[in-house]
């Protein structure tokens, strides 16, 4: 609803002129959308792996719960602006920032990779991931996303197996 009083020369008010809009087909798209947007940021949450947005920089814009919790942060606002170098050794953010920056400048996405993190601390863990340009609606890209899972425990026993079988021979 838009209003504004009339006046006469006097300056007094003679009378008011408005108009009504029907905006409910905007406000059901409006609460569409938000439902849509919340289902998939429970998807997002939920879903067993780490998800993740970085810049151009290679800097966090969005993750996954399972990201932050994969860094040991609580909320994955958390991440916001920061950059793997914040969190792992050089011998893993250095060859994964140069990941990034190929798939930026190429276009081209790697799938499955096989990462050996070595964090800030000192322990070890394995990833499979795979990293993707980030296009806008344009096409333009402005950086990468990417999702890794956790498979610390299968590299672990298939070198424990390894170690065994060169033990039986």
């Amino acid at each position: 609803i838009r209003g504004t009083v009339v006046r006469n020369r006097d300056g007094k008010i003679y009378r008011i002129a408005g108009s009504m809009i029907n905006i409910s087909l905007r406000k059901e798209a409006e609460a569409q959308v938000e439902e849509e947007r919340y289902l998939l940021r429970q998807l997002i949450d939920h879903i067993p792996v780490q998800i993740y947005f970085k810049d151009l920089h290679s800097r966090f814009v969005m993750a996954n719960k399972g990201m932050a919790e994969w860094i040991g942060l609580t909320e994955s606002s958390e991440l916001i602006g920061k950059h793997d170098r914040d969190f792992f050794a050089e011998d893993h953010w250095k060859p994964a920032e140069q990941d990034e920056l190929r798939i930026i400048e190429t276009g081209t996405p790697m799938t499955d990779q096989l990462e050996h993190e070595t964090w800030q601390e000192g322990s070890e863990t394995w990833v499979l991931t795979s990293k993707f340009p980030w296009r806008g609606r344009h096409g333009r890209i402005k950086g990468t996303f990417g999702v890794s899972s956790n498979v610390t425990n299968l590299v672990k026993a298939r070198r424990e197996a390894t170690d065994l079988a060169d033990q039986l021979q």
